[in-house]
């Protein structure tokens, strides 16, 4: 689980995000809170949804997967269950949640990777 992903406001227009957000550090995916209360996500793909004459006029709440709508997975959960949970709802990125409340993301490359150092988590 990470705890360190690029956090933006709701009200950001999407020209914002393309032109000041550096998504060149690997982030493929950006989450959308108000305050220290975490609304969403938001990936390259609902980026990329958007056409550009509209860039400057919709926000990213506007694009984005609200976490209630969304698949989680508790922070206790094993790895295996939340590969295959992934799997089955073709995501790469699922919000780790403890007591209901949103507490980091877990991101399918960075489980592939434990894996293949741990093979021994495979079992």
């Amino acid at each position: 689980m990470t705890s360190d992903y690029p956090l933006v406001p709701s009200y950001v227009t999407v020209g914002q995000l393309v032109y000041e957000h550096d998504f060149s550090a690997g982030h493929n995916y950006l989450l959308i809170a108000d305050g220290d209360k975490l609304g969403g996500i938001l990936t390259l793909d609902d980026i990329q949804s958007v056409p550009q004459q509209k860039w400057d006029v919709t926000q990213a709440k506007e694009i984005m997967v609200p976490f209630d709508e969304q698949k989680m997975v508790s922070f206790d959960q094993d790895v295996l269950s939340i590969m295959k949970q992934m799997d089955e709802n073709n995501i790469n990125h699922i919000p780790v949640s403890n007591n209901g409340k949103v507490i980091g993301l877990m991101v399918r490359d960075n489980l592939l990777r434990f894996l293949h150092t741990h093979p021994e988590m495979r079992e």
